[in-house]
């Protein structure tokens, strides 16, 4: 017979192992990616006036913001299909439902942000 403080410390745990870091990247990937497109961008955006070669990096790194943004959101969906608790519940797939549904809301505001500000690149001047 195991003790009750194992079976409530294996169910109320921290998150741990892969699963932990996939629902974690899955959450703060879009967030980081887009703070990462944002300022980046805003650093390089008056050096193509000087060097128009540096916009091929600008729209290299609004495909890669967005690929590693659409990864997170894939992993946060993997979550919510594999969890079978409601998200009120207060066992591990109640968190990884809530944790993939925020995490794919938070990924679709930051594809949509960094879509948005890498399109700045093919219409504005940056030498105007």
């Amino acid at each position: 017979m195991s003790s009750p403080v194992v079976e409530a410390g294996s169910e109320a745990g921290t998150e741990t192992g892969q699963a932990g870091i996939r629902a974690w990247f899955g959450v703060l990937v879009g967030i980081a990616a887009w703070t990462v497109h944002i300022v980046t961008l805003s650093s390089l955006v008056e050096l193509t006036c000087e060097r128009p070669e540096v916009e091929v990096v600008l729209h290299l790194l609004t495909a890669a913001t967005t690929g590693v943004t659409l990864l997170g959101m894939w992993w946060c969906l993997a979550l919510v299909r594999g969890s079978r608790d409601p998200d009120a519940a207060g066992t591990r797939g109640g968190r990884h439902l809530f944790l993939g549904l925020f995490g794919l809301m938070m990924g679709g505001f930051s594809v949509l942000l960094i879509l948005w500000e890498g399109s700045y690149v093919l219409f504005l001047d940056p030498c105007a």
